[in-house]
């Protein structure tokens, strides 16, 4: 009897023990779930401070960008004014040169704010869809003479394809925006007299737009940069030419606004391929192709 009381008394001290042991881990969990809600506390105060501030930097983008617009738009105005000397001819010619580059650069400045401004609605939200039917021939033919107009002096060929009927619901500034973008790029980076071809096809999606070069090209490895705000592929014509970085950033998120989806390859062996492919939502009317634009 003696002997069965000992290994009682022998699993009650075991039992107690563990019981120890799990008010312990108990206690200590405790403090842990104490902790952890202070930090997720910290973390939600920490968030809704980042997006306060976030804010707050959007609204003085927006402000300062506005600002800035209004003296801009009155030197291109004046300068616009001068360079066609509507109120006599200008006889020295370095000032006529002088103009000149007070044009160009005051462009490209009033250019990189519509960069900023649309890149600040385009993160904040607000940047709403307008949408009316477009013929897409149509528009990609003004993208064409717009983009050509650029170009005038190196006559790089830009060519539209034979390509189906199409009318899309779609915002037609945006889309201008998006095609003029692709082709600015494409017509930046082919050297003299070279190939833009451009291609729309039907697929299971909806509609494919390919924009094809043959200029400089983007190694692989560097593909994933183009869609990450203010980064340029640095090589020796890229350097050469000014931009803001934005410009792709921007057709991303506005085809992405259409439903869409970009994709950019390289060439072998040279150029790129940008492929923009749209619903089938935003087709309203799919026929059979046209004429070579």
């Amino acid at each position: 009897m003696k002997i069965k009381s000992t290994k009682k008394e022998d699993i009650i001290r075991n039992l107690s023990k563990q019981i120890d042991i799990l008010q312990e881990d108990k206690n200590i969990l405790a403090k842990q779930v104490v902790e952890i809600n202070k930090l997720v506390a910290n973390l939600f105060v920490s968030q809704n401070h980042l997006e306060a501030v976030n804010k707050e930097q959007q609204m003085f983008i927006a402000n300062i960008s506005h600002e800035l617009r209004s003296p801009l738009n009155a030197i291109l105005g004046f300068a616009q004014v001068m360079s066609d000397e509507i109120f006599g001819p200008i006889e020295n010619k370095n000032y006529k040169e002088y103009i000149k580059f007070i044009l160009l650069n005051s462009n490209h400045l009033l250019s990189l704010i519509n960069d900023v401004l649309d890149l600040s609605k385009m993160q904040a939200n607000k940047m709403l869809l307008y949408e009316t039917h477009i013929n897409l021939k149509q528009l990609l033919d003004d993208t064409i003479f717009i983009a050509k107009q650029f170009d005038r002096k190196s006559k790089r060929n830009i060519l539209l394809h034979k390509m189906p009927f199409v009318i899309l619901k779609a915002d037609e500034k945006l889309m201008k925006q998006i095609f003029l973008n692709i082709l600015s790029n494409a017509v930046k980076f082919t050297q003299e007299n070279g190939q833009i071809d451009i291609f729309v096809k039907k697929t299971a999606f909806g509609i494919r737009l390919i924009f094809k070069d043959d200029g400089i090209g983007i190694p692989k490895e560097k593909l994933h940069k183009l869609f990450q705000p203010f980064e340029q592929i640095e090589n020796v014509l890229s350097r050469t030419h000014m931009g803001s970085g934005l410009g792709l950033v921007l057709v991303k998120k506005m085809v992405i606004l259409h439903g869409g989806q970009i994709e950019i390859k390289t060439l072998h062996p040279k150029g790129i391929a940008v492929l923009i492919d749209l619903p089938q939502k935003r087709i309203v009317s799919l026929g059979e192709e046209n004429e070579v634009s």
